[in-house]
């Protein structure tokens, strides 16, 4: 394994602390409170009983009844620092996750804790953190799982004045038991064991967290004996990296990572960061190594990565040392926050698509791979549409055997533990998508020459996806002017395949669990 050296620059985000003595206005728009998913089936969400909501205090024309009432144009306020609502279920529930819309959310960054109980009484921080300032609609928060009764917000500060406002409340809730909790009757009697593979193994998964989904990942992971782990952010979803690098402890020396979103915002960003570039020695918190003839670029998606940035000068300066790199034949991009997605619970990143995509493309990237979206999906092969950027231009339409495809293939791996989300549909540049827990597998054969991916399912092994790319050694420019959409009412190119032969025997040798 080789490392590419450059300089280091450690980038990681740090929080005002909170209590500062500027002017506090605790306003809120709207909250949406998600359910935990069962252990080992995907999420199943229903909306839960709210039996009364309080607060500290609040306007005769802003009650706090207003954050449930559905509407976000109207709102709970009052004036003062540490001002809260809070909202009791009645019964224990079982939650992960709070959506904020704050009161003005576009024009101040508010700074809030959440804390939980079950008397009533005694309550207990679980997160403290703090809004954009960009957006007056939903922001997301993802909590450390846990079940309770009460839940209050407690804002402490905004970046304008003493207020605290929030818009509105909604709630979802899980039937099923906390996915971290571990329940013996869940797990599988005996272990999966695949059978022989043809190749190298590289295994591919993200947003993990440290239930029984991400635990029965990795030893499903190691069944398949990888020579890498690669992991696309979101480890441990907690305050430390502790219980995830427990979890991966078996092949630690395995693991290449790049950071998610939420291993900068949980408890101390700075040091929970820092614990990963630490543990795993990493030059920095982008960088890129070589695995025989892979090249793998490892970006960050959550550190500045405008034009003329230290990350972009260093994509720039990298793709142009691997252009004339006899030794590498493909290039593996990843990071977490994806650029393209079906309709799902989060946003493609437009900003890093815009600027990343085209240099994508004039590097001849192979694979981009993702996270951050809880789920799997994977594109045709795809190149920059600078028309209409949101809808990239499909190069291929065939479903899964590809040889030397111009673009890429974009993959989203979000599946390793955390609770799924949900599929609104499906774009028409994905090939194939699947919400449920399970890894990516890439598997190197032909003298280098072949990658084929494999998405097993945590589910008895299950092969939710394949696919084969086989690199002949032609070259395939981009043509701007061809419309390779019109290339599907082509059956001669899209029927006729000099390797469907070999891609047969290829994708008859998928090594299955049994």
């Amino acid at each position: 394994m080789v490392y590419r050296d450059y300089n280091i620059s450690i980038v990681v985000t740090i929080f005002i602390s909170l209590g500062l003595s500027i002017i506090n206005i605790n306003t809120i728009n709207s909250i949406l409170i998600f359910g935990q998913n069962n252990v080992l089936s995907d999420v199943v969400c229903e909306k839960p009983g709210i039996k009364s909501i309080s607060a500290s205090g609040a306007l005769k024309s802003h009650p706090p009844k207003n954050v449930i009432d559905g509407n976000q144009n109207t709102r709970w306020s009052v004036s003062g620092i540490d001002s809260w609502v809070q909202v009791d279920f009645g019964e224990k529930r079982n939650i992960c996750e709070i959506d904020i819309s704050w009161y003005k959310g576009d024009q101040r960054s508010y700074s809030f804790v959440v804390e939980v109980s079950n008397d009533g009484k005694n309550f207990k921080e679980i997160q403290s953190t703090r809004s954009s300032g960009t957006t007056n609609d939903f922001e997301n928060y993802e909590l450390k799982d846990s079940e309770i009764r009460y839940l209050k917000i407690i804002v402490t500060k905004n970046t304008e004045n003493n207020w605290a406002s929030i818009n509105d409340i909604a709630f979802n809730m899980n039937k099923e038991p906390d996915q971290n909790l571990s329940d013996p009757k869940t797990e599988p009697e005996s272990p999966f064991i695949p059978t022989k593979g043809y190749g190298d193994n590289i295994a591919v998964a993200a947003d993990w967290s440290c239930g029984t989904p991400a635990k029965k990942t990795v030893k499903n992971v190691i069944a398949m004996e990888p020579s890498l782990l690669v992991v696309p952010g979101d480890m441990s979803y907690d305050n430390t990296g502790d219980c995830w690098l427990d979890i991966i402890s078996p092949i630690n020396d395995l693991v290449r990572i790049t950071l998610g979103n939420h291993d900068v915002d949980e408890g101390n960003p700075e040091s929970l960061a820092k614990q990963y570039i630490d543990h795993f020695k990493l030059p920095n918190t982008y960088y890129s190594f070589d695995y025989k003839n892979i090249h793998f670029l490892m970006l960050n998606s959550e550190t500045d990565f405008d034009v003329g940035s230290k990350q972009y000068n260093f994509v720039l300066n990298d793709l142009k040392q691997i252009e004339i790199d006899p030794n590498i034949e493909w290039i593996i991009t990843v990071f977490h926050h994806p650029i393209y997605t079906t309709a799902t619970k989060h946003s493609p990143n437009e900003k890093f698509r815009d600027i990343y995509h085209p240099i994508f493309d004039q590097y001849d990237v192979d694979f981009v791979i993702q996270g951050h979206v809880h789920n799997y999906q994977r594109t045709y092969p795809i190149v920059f549409n600078g028309h209409n950027p949101d809808t990239p231009i499909v190069t291929d339409q065939h479903k899964n055997t590809y040889v030397d495809p111009t673009g890429q293939i974009y993959l989203i791996t979000g599946t390793a533990g955390r609770q799924n989300h949900e599929l609104i549909g499906q774009a028409n540049y994905n090939a194939d998508q699947y919400k449920g827990f399970g890894f990516l597998n890439l598997m190197l054969s032909n003298d280098g020459k072949t990658i084929k991916g494999v998405f097993y399912s945590n589910n008895n092994g299950e092969i939710i996806d394949e696919f084969v790319v086989q690199k002949t050694g032609a070259i395939k420019p981009i043509n701007p002017d061809r419309n390779y959409q019109d290339d599907k009412n082509d059956q001669d190119n899209l029927q006729s395949n000099p390797l469907d032969s070999l891609f047969s025997d290829i994708l008859n040798s998928t090594p299955r669990y049994k």
